[in-house]
């Protein structure tokens, strides 16, 4: 929570207690929609309803539109449907087709979108067609586009007379049958000559989209070309929409945060599930994997129990092997599961990608190898056994990094290629994997020298 939400959130949890109303209006009075929407994630269910019933028409819908999909479920199953109509006639239209595809029962669905008037309604039944993770899911229908035979002159006569409700800092150009053309900043209507016409001075190389473009996709165009707004055209080239970069940070944060508690095993509804059983369905599943990988680990264990009992110092460099191998293993697939999600690791860059993690793995071994190796000597002096047992510790470190390294290069970007999320490939199976990995590796190799240490 930001400081500013965090004082509003200390003074109003007070004013709550005191049951006055007015205070509680007063307070809220000039607070951003985005601090306040952080304050009612904070307050309890009945606090945050209560506070929510107490804002103005236009001062709800803005919250609606920042608050996250959970709450916004809380604070509008409870309004009659004219009252949330009237809301989402307020809110932007991508916003709107938003809170309406999270209304579950569909025939209060229906009901809303029936109370709206036509145009606004046929706005966001149109968004509503499109799958949410696409260009056409998160597109607002507004935008501000003209007639490329339009001039300067004209355009600026136009926007003197019916200046759009909302700021534009783009602008769109499009032929007589709609279709997208070019665009423009606005502020070249400024210094251009009145006599230009708009089809002269809108770039016809601007960046567009298709409605059914992926959004992470679109994301990546908006981080190429530093674009602060990118046109959406359907099937035949007609603009349809444009996307805004608002959207965009909103869909970089959700797919980060959607990467990282993946990694991690677990899933963001956490965060909105105050039930400790509620958490652990979520946590669960993968707790039982990485205990089964354990007992796999244990099982390994035991069929060398023969080499154990007969050099039972192999025990004391067995959790380093292990910890290094997973350690390297967790850095190769968490960079290669992020330059999977920006772009920079494609299909078409798999063998050099591999090859680079493997020679960072080799390298990495070596040097541990040789440190672990040395340290194992020592130990193995210093009990006055022989020096091959810093050998076989420093051969296996080497092998165990190498193998870690390579396998947890190629499961992500392998799974990636049959259209599974990479970011299941990383965290927990990765590290239960190496760990077995490592194992298995310490022990053949002391079997392979076993004679040697007699």
């Amino acid at each position: 929570m930001t400081e500013n939400a965090e004082d509003y959130f200390e003074v109003l949890h007070e004013i709550l207690e005191t049951e006055d109303d007015s205070n509680i209006v007063a307070h809220l009075e000039g607070v951003h929609p985005a601090d306040l929407a952080l304050v009612l994630a904070h307050l309890s269910p009945d606090e945050a309803h209560r506070v929510f019933e107490l804002l103005d028409e236009e001062a709800s819908s803005d919250v609606l539109a920042e608050v996250d999909e959970d709450l916004r479920s809380r604070l509008t199953e409870r309004l009659p449907d004219q009252e949330l109509s009237d809301l989402l006639e307020d809110m932007d239209p991508d916003d709107a087709a938003d809170l309406v595809g999270d209304i579950e029962d569909e025939g209060r669905q229906q009901r809303v979108l029936s109370l709206m008037s036509e145009v606004e309604r046929t706005e966001v039944e149109d968004l509503l067609t499109h799958d949410e993770e696409t260009a056409g899911g998160i597109m607002t229908s507004e935008y501000l586009a003209f007639p490329e035979s339009w001039t300067v002159q004209i355009t600026r006569a136009f926007l003197s007379q019916a200046p759009p409700d909302i700021p534009f800092t783009m602008a769109y150009t499009i032929d007589d049958e709609g279709r997208f053309k070019g665009g423009f900043p606005i502020q070249e209507l400024i210094w251009r000559t009145p006599q230009e016409r708009l089809g002269t001075i809108s770039s016809l190389e601007f960046p567009r989209v298709t409605a059914d473009t992926d959004q992470e996709d679109v994301a990546r165009l908006f981080v190429r070309y530093n674009l602060v707004s990118i046109p959406v055209v359907d099937d035949s080239g007609k603009l349809a929409g444009r996307i805004t970069v608002d959207d965009i940070l909103d869909v970089v944060t959700d797919e980060t945060s959607e990467d990282m508690f993946r990694m991690a095993g677990s899933s963001e509804d956490e965060l909105f599930t105050r039930s400790a059983w509620g958490v652990l369905k979520f946590r669960l599943p993968w707790m039982i994997i990485g205990l089964i990988g354990g007992l796999g680990c244990a099982v390994i264990i035991y069929a060398f129990e023969d080499l154990i009992s007969q050099f039972a110092y192999l025990a004391f460099f067995l959790p380093v092997i292990m910890s290094m191998g997973g350690n390297i293993g967790n850095q190769s697939s968490t960079l290669i599961v992020r330059g999977i999600a920006t772009g920079q690791v494609s299909r078409s860059q798999l063998f050099r990608t591999i090859s680079k993690e493997v020679r960072i793995a080799v390298l990495m071994g070596i040097i541990c190898g040789l440190l672990t190796g040395s340290a194992g000597c020592l130990f193995a002096f210093l009990q006055g056994d022989t020096m091959i047992f810093g050998l076989i510790v420093g051969i296996s470190m080497v092998l165990s990094m190498t193998t870690a390294g390579l396998y947890a290069s190629m499961v992500p970007l392998t799974f990636s290629r049959l259209g599974i999320d990479p970011a299941v490939a990383s965290g927990p199976f990765i590290t239960m994997s190496n760990d077995a990995l490592g194992i298995l590796i310490y022990f053949s190799v002391t079997r392979l020298l076993d004679g040697w240490l007699m």
